[in-house]
C-alpha cells in the first residue's frame, strides 16, 4: 500500500467514525436488499391474489406508495453506503483487478507492437474517481513492463523498451484537479519502481508513460480501428445498454493480437450451486437497474464474450467474493486473432 493510499484510507476511516461507519453504511445496504426482496415477495403474492379478488383503493395505494418508498430508501442507501465508503471493495476482489491488468498487459507485449512506441492501454468506464490508479491497479503492470526493459538491455526508452500510456473513458466528465492527481500518482508509481529510481517525472513522461482521459460512449468510442494494445474493464458490461455492442467496439479498437481484460459480476448459473442468490439476483434486479445506473445483476456476460471473440480465451474464472448481491463474477483475458480484423 502507497502512501497515499493509506492516507486515503485512514482518512475515511476518521470520517466514517464520526458520523456513519463504513460496516454500518454495509449492514444497513444489506437490509435494505432483503427488505426490497421480502416486499417484493409480497407484492408478488398479492399480485396472484389479486387474479380471483378486486384490490380495494386503499389497498390499491399503500401498495403503490410502499413500493415507492422501498425504491427510494433502497436508492438512498446504495448512493450514501458507495459515496461514504468510497467504494471500498473486498481484498480478494481489489487483486483479482490487479492480476487481470498485470496479465491483459503481458499479453499484449507478447508479441509487442511492430512499432517503438508506448503500449497503449485503454480502460472503459473508468469512472470520475479513477479509482484504478489511486488503488494501485496498475503497479504489477508497470513492474512488468519494466522488468522486459531489464531483458532487453536495462533501457526504458521508446526505441528499445517498453512504456505504458493509459486511458480512462467514461460517460462522466472528472474534476479536472481529480484528473491531474490521477495522472500524478500514476507517474509516481511509474517512478517508485526499481528500473525507473532516480528519474524524474518529467523523464518517464519522455520515456511514453502517461495518463489521460477522455469523455466516451462505450458503444461508440472516439478511437481509430486496431489502436490499443489492450482493453480493460471493471463492472461495466453490466450497466451498458447493450453489452455485445459494447464488445464489438472493444474488438474494434483492439490491434491484431492485442487482449481484452475484464472483471465483471454475472448472473448465477445452475452449475454455481447459489439457488437462493440467483433467486435475490432475479427479485432485485428491476429495483438494481433503476437506482444504480441501469446495473444489471443477472446478466450472462460471458456469453456475451464468447459470442463477439469466440473461444479465444487466454483464461476466464468464475469466483465468488463478499460483494452481495454482486457477489458471483467473472473474470478473464481474451485475444483479438489475426484473422478478426
Amino acid at each position: 500500500m502507497t502512501t497515499y493510499q493509506r492516507e486515503v484510507e485512514a482518512s475515511d476511516t476518521s470520517r466514517d467514525c464520526r458520523k456513519f461507519s463504513s460496516k454500518n453504511c454495509l449492514t444497513r445496504y444489506y437490509i435494505a436488499h432483503i427488505i426490497a426482496l421480502y416486499y417484493g415477495c409480497f407484492l408478488l403474492a398479492g399480485d396472484v391474489n389479486a387474479l380471483h379478488c378486486e384490490y380495494s383503493r386503499r389497498e390499491a395505494y399503500y401498495k403503490v406508495a410502499g413500493t415507492v418508498g422501498v425504491g427510494l430508501g433502497y436508492g438512498k442507501l446504495v448512493t450514501e453506503v458507495l459515496s461514504r465508503r468510497r467504494d471500498i471493495r473486498p481484498k480478494e476482489h481489489e487483486e483479482k483487478i490487479a492480476s487481470t491488468f498485470q496479465w491483459a498487459i503481458a499479453e499484449a507485449c507478447s508479441p509487442p507492437p511492430t512499432t517503438a512506441r508506448p503500449l497503449r492501454v485503454l480502460e472503459l468506464g473508468i469512472g470520475t474517481t479513477f479509482r484504478s490508479i489511486f488503488h494501485g491497479c496498475y503497479n504489477g503492470a508497470i513492474e512488468l513492463v519494466n522488468h522486459l526493459n531489464e531483458d532487453v538491455g536495462g533501457s526504458s526508452s521508446r526505441s528499445s523498451g517498453f512504456s505504458l500510456s493509459i486511458t480512462g473513458v467514461d460517460l462522466s466528465e472528472p474534476k479536472s484537479s481529480t484528473l491531474a492527481d490521477a495522472r500524478q500518482q500514476f507517474l509516481r508509481d511509474v517512478v517508485s519502481t526499481s528500473s525507473s529510481s532516480g528519474k524524474s517525472e518529467e523523464d518517464i513522461i519522455k520515456e511514453g508513460w502517461d495518463f489521460g482521459y477522455q469523455k466516451g460512449d462505450a458503444n461508440d468510442l472516439p478511437f481509430p480501428n486496431d489502436y490499443f494494445d489492450a482493453v480493460t474493464c471493471c463492472l461495466l458490461l453490466c450497466s451498458v445498454s447493450d453489452p455485445e455492442t459494447t464488445l464489438r467496439e472493444i474488438k474494434r479498437v483492439l490491434r491484431p493480437n492485442g487482449a481484452f481484460g475484464y472483471i465483471e459480476h454475472v448472473a448465477v448459473e445452475p452449475k454455481d450451486n447459489r439457488r437462493i442468490l440467483e433467486l435475490q439476483q432475479l427479485a432485485l434486479d428491476p429495483l438494481q437497474q433503476a437506482v444504480a445506473d441501469n446495473c444489471h445483476l443477472h446478466r450472462h456476460t460471458e456469453v456475451s464474450i464468447q459470442n463477439v471473440f469466440g473461444n479465444s480465451f487466454v483464461k476466464k474464472e468464475r469466483f465468488f467474493v463478499n460483494m452481495w448481491p454482486v457477489s458471483c463474477q467473472t473474470s478473464g483475458i481474451v485475444r483479438k486473432t489475426l484473422r478478426e480484423k
